[in-house]
């Protein structure tokens, strides 16, 4: 029985890391570009709290990227924000979202 719990919690896990590795991603041959907005950035709810830039973001039912525009971010402790970026693969480029990593 001991066993078969530990079986199922890796399979479980493997599936949790998998999702997360398997995110769509979609090749485009041409980045878009980010929209022009004259916006002046609000002012932080807190001293500390992190400013996310805008970013794409693909959206599936639409079969296209969208423009996400910028916000604040309550900071997670140990963490530092490190921002999206286009990475160049065969083909084309791919969007890798930005994420909260170790500092």
């Amino acid at each position: 029985m001991k066993k078969l719990a530990i079986i199922i919690s890796m399979f479980v896990a493997s599936l949790l890391f998998l999702s997360n590795e398997l995110k769509a991603q979609v090749v485009v041959k041409v980045r878009p570009v980010a929209p022009v907005i004259i916006k002046v950035r609000p002012v932080a709810p807190h001293p500390h709290w992190v400013w996310i830039d805008g970013f794409w973001r693909w959206h599936p039912a639409r079969h296209e990227y969208v423009w996400v525009g910028g916000y604040w971010a309550k900071p997670r402790y140990g963490y530092v924000w490190a921002p999206g970026y286009w990475r160049d693969v065969e083909g084309g480029s791919i969007w890798v979202e930005g994420r909260w990593v170790l500092k």
